[in-house]
């Protein structure tokens, strides 16, 4: 029921928020319902940025659904920290439940040369119902981006939730749609034991896509986590890890895994199936950790970059070996692993 959610810190429901020139910002704060709660809403920027920052000490950080979030020029920052609380299923049993940030039905947050930043966390008890940090829900649940500007989503979760949870087809329901016309950055972290980013929906760049791991403090700020294993490939769902699956829902030009600052190894456990719009794929951690391929690199261009191989790796894998099929044949003989300092990797003809 709409009137759940009256005594939220801060809770527009059906209204409309406008501003031409001048900043838009709501905040909450609730001890017992969501920080802040948009409910059938429309929020409109022409210049101005719009921030909207809740904290739920015991239920979501930030919910908006049925709602219309728009800039055309300024940036849009969403943040929610949330705790949970407690919900008797069907079978009388009881489960705790929570987000940072949710986004639900019919929900649009989109932008035009502005950017779009996303940052949860939520403080999940083990029992959870795992929604995770930054939830993506329902029919038309989209974050676009129509002329260049950055889409960065940076979430965290505790206790085996998932920080960035993008949902699948549910019945009739379309699934989650993050959509950027230039870069677009996914980052997420949880424990060692959960897919910390799950991929249901539809991700695609314009430019170029990064993924890494990146969590949120417990006041809303975002930042990379530089030490954890990145993991692509295969059937991987532990840590920040990327499935060949998920692969096949995103598409960009060109991506990256890891970053400059990434300290942590990179592992390749299996085929990616990337899309037939992506020609070139980066490995990057050069504060550190080594890059392993346990499966072949089928695309036009891959760069490797990583402290333990020095000067940093850049390959271009000729046509004839885009069908190969073991690592070792993979760029005429070139075995980019590179696990310690002494042991740089030499190219063979």
């Amino acid at each position: 029921a709409t009137h759940a959610w009256a005594s939220a810190g801060g809770h527009a429901e059906g209204a409309t928020l406008t501003s031409t020139s001048g900043a838009i910002t709501v905040r909450g704060t609730s001890p017992d319902t969501p920080g802040v709660v948009v409910q059938g809403g429309t929020v409109t920027s022409v210049t101005g940025p719009v921030t909207i920052h809740g904290i739920g000490e015991r239920i979501g950080g930030t919910l908006i659904t049925g709602s219309a979030i728009h800039s055309d020029s300024g940036d849009i920052r969403i943040t929610g920290v949330g705790g949970s609380y407690e919900v008797s299923g069907q079978d009388g049993a009881v489960q705790n439940i929570g987000y940072g940030v949710l986004l639900g039905d019919s929900t649009n947050v989109s932008s035009g040369t502005g950017d779009i930043q996303v940052a949860g966390h939520v403080n999940a008890p083990a029992d959870g119902l795992d929604l995770g940090a930054c939830v993506y829900r329902g029919t038309e649940s989209t974050r676009r981006t129509t002329n260049g500007g950055l889409i960065e989503v940076t979430c965290s979760a505790s206790n085996g939730a998932p920080g960035v949870f993008l949902s699948d087809w549910e019945g009739d329901v379309w699934p989650a749609v993050i959509e950027g016309s230039g870069v677009v950055v996914l980052r997420a972290a949880s424990d060692a034991a959960t897919d910390a980013l799950q991929i249901g929906g539809e991700v695609s760049a314009g430019t170029v896509l990064n993924l890494r791991p990146g969590a949120v403090s417990s006041t809303g700020v975002a930042a990379d986590r530089v030490s954890d294993v990145i993991t692509l490939g295969g059937t991987a769902a532990t840590g920040f890890a990327v499935s060949q699956d998920e692969f096949s829902r995103i598409t960009a030009p060109t991506i990256v895994a890891g970053s400059t600052m990434h300290a942590a190894n990179i592992d390749v456990v299996g085929a990616l199936g990337l899309g037939a719009t992506t020609t070139a794929l980066t490995l990057q951690n050069d504060a550190g950790g080594g890059i392993h391929l346990g499966a072949p690199l089928s695309l036009a261009t891959v760069g490797l970059s990583s402290r333990w191989a020095l000067p940093p790796i850049s390959l271009t894998i000729p046509p004839a070996s885009r069908t190969s099929s073991t690592p070792a044949a993979m760029s005429q003989g070139f075995r980019p692993v590179s696990q310690y300092p002494s042991s740089r990797p030499a190219a063979t003809k």
